[in-house]
């Protein structure tokens, strides 16, 4: 989902609303990936991937938080040294 995500943000340089439903790319969406963990266990995820709930059927209760996290300084992807962050770069190589 990183992909069409990017792209769509790349056509409104203005901004989005928070409230924009982005689930509306899963239909460009090739790839997908079901993750299972032990407790304990925690995942990081690109801020643009798409991820769903799935079926509990335990009946053990399931914790899931979807931190929030700001970045320090605004995302920069024309750095004229090429030095960019993580974030950044993943970004670009799915542009």
């Amino acid at each position: 989902s990183v992909p069409p995500i990017g792209r769509d943000l790349l056509a409104h340089p203005e901004g989005l609303p928070h409230t924009r439903g982005w689930g509306r790319f899963i239909h460009e969406c090739k790839d997908f990936r079901e993750l299972t963990a032990e407790t304990g266990d925690v995942f990081i995820l690109h801020p643009f991937m798409l991820h769903a709930p799935s079926q509990n059927p335990s009946g053990r209760i399931r914790f899931m938080n979807n931190k929030v996290v700001s970045l320090n300084k605004p995302m920069q992807f024309n750095r004229p040294d090429g030095d960019y962050t993580a974030l950044e770069a993943s970004i670009l190589q799915a542009l």
